[in-house]
């Protein structure tokens, strides 16, 4: 299917730089430190990049040399992350290649575009342009093909999809979502888009792999609708690929995800893993893994991997693991095969090994609380000695922590889940913050602003000083603080006190379906008022949260502002090493709630940094609305920063990238 492809700028080839050796199959494959290549860095999603030489504490701070250096203009809004490679071999065909450092960029119309990540930055144009669709028949799809319907439970509303803030598109382009992924062992850039016929009267979803140094199409594969397996029918209509793309230790097999177009019962959660064969460069569907296969209905019963757009996350094994949101749950009974709210172990060829489901399951699904809001954060056993083995670490709607060993991640245990490693609250006050009383029901769009929910993913970092190593974790949840934690010894979260169990139960009313910007209450669950520190343990588990009682983690940093309504922060980090000195924590958050887009004006976006290592509160080093000089562009929702080789490129839904450095 390698079809003729003619780029916006004719470009010579010339071969990969070497970057290394290729790596033993199963071996996570050694980064070059100063490369962006994937969503939050590494197939284990932490989130740090670790050659920072430029950006520290030392230069990063309120009048100093860092500000907005320019922007890289492309033709739409972006919801990829920005990805890094450098000395790529470039020529503008003048002359000799030599190598460049390139900024990748990828839009929702259906483009990937390569820039000089150095000189020239505002305003600067790209070297090379890629369409990832066929001008001639197609156009890139658009959200208002989609007439979305809203629920919660079994109730529904119809919606019109532009009225959430661009969450899937304000009635604009959704090409490209997930975030590409580059081979850097073979010079090849992993894209999946999706078009339409320009009659509208077909759906395409499309993997291309094109040549990082000058954009041409090696290879193209049309998603098709089944397969030579059991896993049933893919809809490529209704299945959104909003999950970055992972590629595989080997470099042969990339792996994407899909969750549905908006929140109706038309889809399923997709794993599918594309191989690239090295001698004929061809790509071709290997494997195919459905997490709700066994539904009743005639479209599929939920269970998206969609993770705010953070990738399926792989073991040191090879093993490839990603969290469910709200969908069918039967992995309780003999042979069932739906996995909603969960978190699944896969082995290379999507094979389901082992999974994990919260007690309070049903819950979650009946309460739009799904586990999928953010996506698996690896640490790798290899490179963390004293870890029983390696730990998968996630975090959704429901603001808590679970850390599960992947050599027995837990399953599911109605009584409660003692079973996962640990399970700790990032705040307690995410609890009561779930659950409206009879009359205490905010009416207004404001009342979404009083959750507590996890986009994305966390981020980890490991300093050093001395022989003393210590293992950080952050997060920013909704309308909620900055958090630092260091992992102890047996790499659990440090808890506050003693447990936390429940003595109040009540009756408690949940909104969520917005009908005309009003939330309507649609579901009565059991919730709870109060609660007490180290009382008596209940003899029933509290069905809300799955338990009998539960501890909340205890940062040792947390900032000192809040975060302002949906996503919360997204967050990155950059330090030179392990050194405890170097380290920053970037975050992307929301000027305003970006929950709803039916608002007056649009919400911009604010770009901070925090110094990573203080303790006690994380001390705010920068934050780009203090100069207007250095303001962001329209909120790019769920979308990190890239720090890369002194400067932090951050995507925008206003047809940019803004680019930040010292002067």
């Amino acid at each position: 299917m390698n079809e003729p492809f003619k780029a916006l700028i004719v470009l010579a080839l010339f071969a990969a730089p070497g970057w290394g050796q290729t790596p033993a199959t199963g071996t996570p494959t050694p980064a070059p430190n100063d490369a962006v290549w994937t969503q939050h860095n590494d197939s284990q999603r932490t989130g740090a990049y670790l050659c920072e030489k430029e950006l520290s504490p030392k230069t990063v701070h309120p009048g100093g040399p860092f500000h907005l250096k320019g922007t890289l203009r492309v033709s739409d809004a972006i919801y990829a992350q920005p990805l890094y490679v450098p000395r790529v071999d470039w020529t503008d065909g003048s002359g000799p290649a030599k190598p460049v450092n390139m900024v990748f960029v990828a839009t929702v119309d259906d483009r990937v575009y390569a820039f000089n990540a150095d000189p020239g930055v505002r305003g600067g144009n790209y070297l090379w342009r890629a369409e990832v669709f066929d001008p001639a028949t197609e156009v890139p799809t658009n959200s208002k093909s989609f007439p979305c319907q809203a629920y919660s439970g079994a109730i529904q509303v119809p919606m019109n999809l532009g009225t959430f803030y661009k969450n899937i598109g304000k009635g604009g382009n959704i090409g490209i979502m997930g975030t590409p992924v580059i081979d850097r062992l073979n010079g090849l850039l992993y894209v999946l888009a999706r078009a339409t016929s320009t009659d509208g009267s077909r759906y395409i979803q499309r993997l291309w792999a094109l040549d990082i140094h000058d954009g041409h199409v090696i290879d193209r594969l049309d998603i098709p609708a089944t397969f030579t397996d059991d896993q049933g029918v893919f809809d490529p209509q209704w299945e959104n690929p909003r999950a970055a793309l992972t590629l595989s230790a080997d470099a042969d097999t990339v792996y994407a995800a899909w969750a549905g177009q908006c929140d109706t019962e038309l889809y399923h959660g997709w794993v599918m893993a594309f191989r690239m064969n090295p001698a004929t460069r061809k790509l071709s569907l290997a494997a195919r893994f459905n997490d709700t296969r066994d539904n009743d209905k005639i479209k599929g019963e939920g269970a998206g991997i969609w993770q705010a757009g953070q990738g399926p996350a792989l073991d040191g094994a090879g093993n490839l693991y990603v969290i469910s949101g709200n969908g069918d749950f039967n992995q309780y009974e003999r042979g069932g095969n739906d996995y909603g709210d969960s978190f699944i172990k896969l082995d290379p060829n999507l094979h389901p090994v082992d999974y994990f489901t919260p007690s309070n399951q049903s819950t979650l699904d009946n309460t739009d609380y799904d586990m999928g809001s953010a996506g698996p954060l690896v640490l790798l056993k290899s490179l963390n000695p004293g870890a029983p083995s390696d730990l998968i670490i996630g975090a959704g709607k429901e603001c808590r922590y679970y850390v599960l060993r992947s050599d027995n991640l837990g399953k599911y245990d109605c009584r409660g889940n003692d079973a996962a490693y640990q399970s700790a609250f990032i705040t307690i006050g995410a609890l009561v913050s779930h659950y409206y009383t009879p009359g205490e029901i905010p009416q207004t769009p404001e009342d979404h602003c009083l959750t507590n929910h996890v986009h994305g993913g966390s981020v980890y970092w490991t300093s050093k000083e001395g022989n003393q190593a210590d293992h950080h974790v952050y997060v920013m949840p909704e309308n909620d603080y900055a958090r630092a934690y260091v992992l102890g010894p047996d790499f659990r979260f440090p808890v506050k006190g003693d447990r936390v169990y429940y003595t109040k139960p009540v009756t408690a009313i949940v909104p969520r379906v917005l009908v005309s910007g009003s939330h309507q209450p649609v579901a009565v669950v059991p919730s709870f008022v109060g609660f007490t520190l180290g009382g008596e343990k209940t003899r029933e588990v509290n069905r809300i949260t799955g338990d009998k009682g539960v501890n909340e983690a205890n940062p040792y940093a947390m900032s000192t502002r809040k975060s302002v309504g949906m996503p919360g922060g997204i967050l990155s980090l950059s330090a030179d090493g392990d050194d405890p000195n170097s380290g920053i924590l970037w975050v992307s958050i929301p000027q305003r709630d970006a929950y709803l887009m039916n608002q007056p004006q649009p919400v911009y976006g604010t770009l901070v940094a925090y110094e990573a290592n203080a303790k006690g509160t994380l001390k705010e080093l920068w934050r780009s609305d203090a100069n207007a000089k250095d303001a962001v562009g329209e909120y790019a929702k769920y979308v990190p920063p890239t720090v890369a080789n002194g400067r932090v490129y951050l995507a925008t839904f206003s047809n940019r990238v803004d680019v930040y450095g010292l002067k």
